[in-house]
């Protein structure tokens, strides 16, 4: 979402995924000179989403809201060893929120940082 991307501007490195397609998602969509991003609200993207296969690097409140609408098959959370003590929760309290049901598919650990993989329970 925009507030990760936000984040990740602010480190003063050349933007990551800079060489592909990148769709923010924001309640409020902003103009941009970079041809491979593009700012779309949830709506916006849900009509996109249905015609590709994408990976969302973002937080809890877009996760939250893809999940509620059952668009994630696949989960990656990456944890990292440092204690920040504040921040934005990975999967912050949501009402109508309906339980769903993942795999642990991969457990990675490399220089302490860890990366899990999630895949969604076929019903």
């Amino acid at each position: 979402g925009r507030k990760t991307f936000d984040v990740v501007q602010s480190f003063g490195e050349p933007y990551p995924y800079g060489d592909k397609m990148n769709y923010i998602l924001s309640r409020i969509p902003k103009e941009t000179t970079d041809k491979n991003i593009v700012f779309l609200t949830i709506e916006e993207y849900e009509k996109l989403a249905l015609q590709t296969k994408n990976w969302i690097v973002g937080g809890g409140e877009i996760i939250q809201q893809l999940l509620q609408k059952q668009r994630i098959d696949e989960l990656i959370i990456t944890i990292m060893p440092i204690f920040l003590g504040d921040g934005i929760p990975l999967f912050p309290a949501h009402e109508g929120m309906n339980e769903q049901n993942f795999d642990l598919v991969t457990c990675v650990e490399e220089n302490g940082i860890v990366e899990l993989t999630y895949r969604k329970k076929q019903e």
